[in-house]
């Protein structure tokens, strides 16, 4: 079957090269004690990530660990965010920043960098550029 070539496309781009310039994304999990959750999702929605959610954990050590510890409960957040690489250093300060301001204020940071995502749609909605 002969191949049908439309002259009025010339050079036509796929979809992932005709958008804006693609970031690097990461992905930011923040675990902190329970009831600081949404202080941090707010944290996050200041410095203009797309998304964030929270989901209900518990810590893994014994009652003996807590005892030495002087901790009373093992109750977590885990606030799960995607963020866009260029960002990360602000994100980094800013909770360093929440987790000085107040003694009760406790937690870990951490990001994992995403190397693939499906769909500009998507990709769009997570960058915060549609």
């Amino acid at each position: 079957m002969p191949r049908i070539l439309n002259k009025n496309k010339k050079n036509v781009k796929p979809a992932f090269e005709q958008s804006q310039d693609l970031k690097k994304i990461a992905m930011y999990v923040t675990i902190v004690n329970r009831g600081q959750g949404e202080a941090v999702v707010k944290l996050f929605q200041t410095l203009k990530t797309s998304l964030q959610f929270i989901q209900v954990g518990q810590g893994t050590a014994t009652k003996q660990v807590y005892d030495i510890l002087g901790m009373e409960d093992n109750a977590k957040e885990i606030i799960v965010s995607l963020v866009p690489v260029d960002r990360l250093p602000f994100v980094r300060i800013e909770l360093e920043a929440f987790f000085a301001a107040n003694r009760n204020n406790k937690g870990i940071g951490f990001a994992i960098p995403l190397t693939s995502i499906i769909g500009v749609s998507i990709y769009k909605f997570i960058t915060n550029t549609i």
